[in-house]
């Protein structure tokens, strides 16, 4: 190796100290929620994944490796891809978790050109978003009511009595809606209408052509 190499990879080794500025993770979340029932279970077998953006001196770089301490919990799985740059957590619908906040510490390594390894480290909370408790039912509505049409026919517009409607189809009609089954025998609840219009004016006479 040359001075000028020995040189390089002594600074770098003397920049470790500042290591949080050249190597950088940056996770688009430390904190990842598990939607859970009150005993603990996961309301659906699923992978959620934690992306990560690593950059080496602010420059994307690929073949980060990490490792986790804990390396593993209780029906709660992790890891990392290095392909695709993310933590992948699994948990199963049928398995509970036990606690409820999940501290794991995670250990990112990266190897430059130099051969000079990096590190950094992160801390992700995966805790449990347990299902809450039943709310306190709320009162019953009103009844429903059943609605009814009501009709009658008349010789008259505007019958004045019980005695000029029936319910043959006649020249005028009267409606009305109520929530009472049975017809009223007053005319004034109803409305009343015309059936047919009057007949129009006779047409001009045909011819023969």
């Amino acid at each position: 190796m040359t001075a000028d190499s020995d040189r390089t990879v002594q600074q770098e080794i003397m920049s470790l100290d500042n290591a949080t500025s050249i190597l950088q993770i940056n996770p688009i979340t430390n904190n990842l929620i598990i939607p859970c029932d009150t005993n603990h279970k996961p309301f659906e077998t699923k992978q959620y994944t934690i992306q990560c953006y690593p950059k080496f001196k602010n420059i994307d770089v690929s073949g980060v490796t990490c490792s986790f301490n804990p390396s593993s919990i209780t029906n709660l799985s992790y890891y990392w891809s290095v392909a695709n740059k993310n933590i992948i957590v699994t948990v199963n619908s049928a398995k509970a978790i036990q606690e409820t906040t999940n501290l794991i510490t995670a250990t990112f390594t990266y190897k430059d050109n130099n051969n000079v390894t990096w590190t950094q480290v992160q801390q992700f909370n995966i805790s449990l978003g347990l299902q809450g408790t039943q709310g306190i039912p709320g009162e019953p509505g009103p009844g429903g009511e059943s609605s009814y049409f009501h009709y009658y026919y008349s010789d008259v517009i505007n019958p004045s009595g019980f005695s000029q409607m029936t319910k043959t189809p006649s020249e005028f009609m009267g409606t009305y809606v109520d929530t009472t089954a049975e017809d009223s025998t007053d005319p004034s609840d109803y409305t009343w209408f015309k059936l047919e219009g009057t007949d129009g004016e006779a047409g001009l006479d045909g011819f023969s052509i």
